[in-house]
């Protein structure tokens, strides 16, 4: 949300570049091997992995909550999303390499880079780092040939024309004679600000990750209300005074097909309002203030969907200076401890279809085989996992139901080699099965292939 304070704490942005020259952090000294297993955890079926991304506004870093950093950082490690979106992240501070230690203590490992006001913290290594505008981007992979692209953006606080008919002023959050409703004025004020030409950087950026087939994700704190909430149904709740307002930051991104991870999910603006704002900060102490305006926004590229959404944080929200707790259907993961900020996350669960030319393979030089002749089977766009590995079964044989039993004949590791070759030999005849694991384990991520060995 917009702070008085923000303009003495983020006095100066980082410059704008296109390519990052820091190292990446949490790299240097992790030899683990936990961001890879993960990449098998969030594999739900062959063809589809799963991943989450958690937004949050840390208010100055949790400097305005007492022992807020280590709230911070209890809340990301309890929750452990895939990757977090942050606001208000201060400048100079090594905010990003102190928050990586402080989760490693915890055994949680995220990489990341030093950036301010905003940035990304993911599980993933990072493959590619830039800052423009108002927001830091990377690129990972969860899935060998499946880059996301996760945006973290922090839009400009000055002329919240939400105040507007709630009887205060968009800038100075001083109380006005008389509210204004006007849907006009309320744009009119509401375009003046710098959103409008924010939003459309991040349009224009995303438009590289969009062409190159990247799964596309912006986590923000837009300090701007969504259109999808200040409806006609709406209208006489929350202070509107009958104002229905088409905002535009929500509507641009709209038109450019992103969707509202959290409005997919619960289109009933009524019963679902998924409040963001304001957690325990008022501005406006003689108003109902209560707007969403914390997103999680996705690129609708036909392969990526929705699989869960909820609100981070305390059930209470501020309404007239008073913290009361809200009645709506939503969804709560609330604090494990004090709540940090002014604001409420949205945390969003996403599955994803894998590319069809990067889905693991596996192939046979032949279906048939005499006994012990060599039996060469040929991966592709495998798991980068070292423990990843091919097995031969007897068909009838159910992989990791009574292992100690229902055992594999040959099996072998792939070493984290997304491409190779195994060699087995078979001295028993019969009809058998190729198949691939991730994990040390039994979750396959290739679809098995079929062959007999005969005398």
């Amino acid at each position: 949300m917009k702070n008085k304070l923000c303009t003495a704490f983020y006095a100066i942005l980082m410059l704008c570049f296109t390519s990052c020259t820091d190292s990446e952090l949490g790299s240097a000294s992790s030899s683990n091997t936990e961001d890879t297993s993960n990449a098998g955890n969030r594999q739900t079926s062959i063809g589809e992995y799963s991943f989450s991304i958690m937004q949050l506004n840390i208010w100055l870093e949790g400097t305005k909550v007492p022992n807020g950093y280590d709230a911070i950082v209890n809340e990301i490690a309890a929750r452990e999303p895939d990757f977090v979106t942050l606001s208000e992240v201060g400048t100079n501070t090594n905010f990003n390499t102190r928050i990586l230690a402080s989760l490693k203590q915890k055994g949680k490992i995220y990489y990341s880079f030093n950036s301010n006001d905003t940035t990304v913290l993911s599980k993933y290594p990072i493959k590619e780092y830039s800052k423009f505008s108002r927001y830091d981007r990377i690129v990972t992979e969860i899935i060998a040939g499946n880059e996301i692209a996760v945006y973290s953006g922090h839009l400009h606080y000055k002329n919240y024309a939400a105040y507007y008919p709630r009887g205060y002023d968009p800038n100075t959050f001083t109380k006005l004679s008389t509210p204004i409703t006007d849907p006009v004025t309320i744009l009119q004020e509401n375009d003046a600000s710098n959103r409008p030409r924010e939003i459309q950087d991040f349009i224009t950026t995303s438009k590289n990750d969009i062409a190159s087939g990247r799964t596309v994700i912006l986590g923000g704190d837009f300090n701007e209300p969504s259109y999808l909430d200040w409806t006609n149904a709406a209208k006489n709740l929350y202070d509107h005074r009958g104002a229905v307002v088409p905002w535009s930051t929500t509507a641009t991104l709209s038109k450019a097909n992103f969707k509202d991870s959290y409005r997919v999910l619960y289109p009933n603006e009524i019963d679902y309002p998924g409040f963001t704002w304001p957690a325990q900060a008022s501005w406006t102490p003689s108003s109902d203030e209560r707007d969403r305006i914390d997103y999680i926004f996705y690129y609708d590229d036909s392969r990526t969907t929705v699989k869960d959404s909820y609100i981070v944080g305390p059930k209470n929200t501020v309404v007239k200076n008073i913290s009361i707790p809200e009645t709506s259907k939503d969804k709560f993961s609330e604090p494990v401890g004090a709540w940090p900020t002014d604001h409420k996350g949205v945390l969003t669960v996403f599955t994803a279809k894998i590319k069809d030319t990067a889905l693991p393979k596996i192939t046979l030089n032949n279906t048939s085989y005499k006994l012990n002749e060599d039996i060469n089977i040929t991966y592709t766009n495998g798991s980068t996992d070292p423990k990843a590995w091919i097995g031969i079964y007897k068909q009838g044989i159910i992989p990791g139901q009574n292992p100690s039993v229902n055992y594999s004949t040959k099996w072998g590791y792939t070493n984290g080699q997304t491409n190779g070759t195994l060699n087995f030999k078979l001295s028993t005849p019969g009809n058998y099965f190729v198949a691939y694991f991730k994990d040390n384990g039994y979750n396959e991520i290739a679809q098995r292939v079929y062959f007999t060995s005969n005398n």
